[in-house]
């Protein structure tokens, strides 16, 4: 039987101009929907709402981030990796989701399997070159889709665990102690 796996792609750093680039990456299974319910609650708990992460205050990061990664359903599901001095934004966001399905595969023994990515902000006419390029990698790919940030909780996660580990990366932040909750790729 072949098992959909979906995950959704964040990233941040193009505004340094390859000096910083985070990319961050969620693998979820079945439990998709149960994920974007509770993400939906804890947005709307901590007053977060739809905004992105750094539109929205600290206070509010610091409740929805404490809230959010204390959840059991987002261990071994939140990856993600940082580059320094490379501008490759599409080759490495591509690197980052092959690493990160394969982890998931690895934990949770899957052999037979197909993903639909969902990148944020990806234009569809760079779908079919992301799809080529994960396939290149090995990554079984059913769909490559852009998708916008407000209309997905999931994608809203990585934009918020992007933005954090960033200001942790730039020394701006008292975020740390959350990212022990996450999973780096080297």
């Amino acid at each position: 039987m072949t098992q959909k796996l979906y995950c959704y792609v964040d990233e941040t750093g193009q505004d340094t101009k390859g000096k910083l680039f985070i990319v961050v990456a969620i693998v979820i299974e079945n439990e998709r929907d149960d994920l974007i319910n509770k993400l939906e609650k804890a947005e709307k708990q901590t007053k977060k709402w739809k905004k992105k992460w750094f539109k929205t205050k600290k206070e509010i990061q610091s409740k929805y981030i404490e809230l959010v990664l204390s959840s059991s359903i987002i261990k071994k599901i939140v990856y993600y990796q940082t580059f320094h001095q490379s501008a490759a934004y599409q080759d490495l966001t591509c690197l980052v989701v092959a690493k990160a399905i394969n982890r998931y595969l690895g934990i949770r023994k899957i052999k037979n399997y197909k993903a639909s990515v969902f990148v944020d902000g990806l234009s569809k006419k760079l779908e079919n070159r992301i799809s080529k390029i994960l396939r290149d990698l090995g990554v079984k790919i059913r769909k490559v889709r852009g998708v916008r940030d407000e209309a997905n909780a999931i994608i809203r996660l990585a934009d918020s665990v992007a933005g954090m580990v960033r200001e942790i990366d730039e020394d701006k932040s008292k975020f740390k102690s959350f990212k022990r909750q996450i999973t780096e790729l080297e």
